[in-house]
């Protein structure tokens, strides 16, 4: 392997098993949240009694996309049927898998 900076890398690995579970968390949020929108029906409006902020449920009319300047690509993970690093060039570059 390269002589990378252990705790980098270790802060890397770390770090992306929690990202994984939070954009996880977040899919699954964000079903109940948009079954619960559909439920409502657009154009209704409430406010949160805590501390005032208005809702009112809306059809988007465009998603906002941001591009990172870097990122990661990775092997599959357990079950995943395919990561984004394909195996071989993972052994290719002598990693085990």
């Amino acid at each position: 392997m390269n002589n990378l900076d252990e705790n980098k890398v270790n802060q890397v690995i770390q770090i992306s098993k929690e990202l994984e579970e939070i954009k996880s968390q977040m899919k699954l949020k964000q079903a109940v949240l948009d079954s619960v929108l559909e439920d409502l029906g657009t154009g209704a409006m409430f406010q949160d009694p805590s501390d005032g902020v208005v809702f009112k449920i809306i059809q988007p009319k465009g998603a906002f996309v941001s591009y990172k300047t870097i990122g990661y690509d990775r092997t599959k993970r357990g079950e995943e049927k395919r990561g984004s690093l394909s195996a071989k060039e993972a052994k290719e570059n002598g990693f085990s898998l």
